[in-house]
């Protein structure tokens, strides 16, 4: 009984990070589109 909650417990956890890598990525993949395609280098200029 033990080894399965632990393998279903294991089996949710990889799931959660897996969606919330999804989730990032698709995040990360809207700003880049959304940035500027200006000649700013992200350099600080004063």
């Amino acid at each position: 009984m033990s080894d399965a909650y632990l393998f279903l417990h294991i089996a949710g956890s990889m799931t959660f990070v897996a969606l919330a890598g999804v989730g990032i990525g698709k995040a990360l993949d809207a700003w880049v589109r959304q940035a500027p395609n200006g000649g700013d280098d992200g350099a600080l200029t004063e």
